[in-house]
């Protein structure tokens, strides 16, 4: 004889679905195996994470136009492809006279760090 089918309710599986609670939540929540949640509410979890995040595009959208600064500078980095521009700062030496040797100082790995800067006085010509 099977056991009987627990009862869950839809909307609740949403609700948690919309807070983008994970499948293994869902299912401690109500106290059956992560295949039942799969297998039975597939579609309703993804309507509910679909919808949360709405909701919170919306929040995040109402902070901005209520002068949120932060928020409007995330929204135009996320959607407009804004970004910080940073400048790497640099020294120039010369070395007995010839070649230029720049230096700039950053975090990120640069193949041209240390390498001669192009010759000026050849340019000129």
């Amino acid at each position: 004889m099977a056991r009987p089918k627990k009862v869950i309710d839809p909307t609740e599986v949403e609700k948690l679905a919309a807070m983008h609670c994970s499948n293994t939540e869902i299912a401690a929540f109500f106290d059956v195996s992560v295949d039942t949640i799969e297998r039975r509410f597939a579609g309703i979890i993804s309507k509910g994470k679909e919808r949360g995040k709405s909701k919170l595009r919306r929040l995040q959208w109402e902070s901005a136009t209520k002068g949120n600064v932060t928020m409007q500078i995330w929204l135009g980095k996320q959607l407009l492809a804004q970004r910080d521009h940073i400048e790497t700062p640099t020294i120039e030496a010369k070395i007995d006279g010839k070649a230029n040797i720049v230096i700039r100082w950053t975090d990120e790995p640069d193949s041209d760090i240390g390498t001669p800067a192009p010759d000026s006085s050849s340019a000129a010509g």
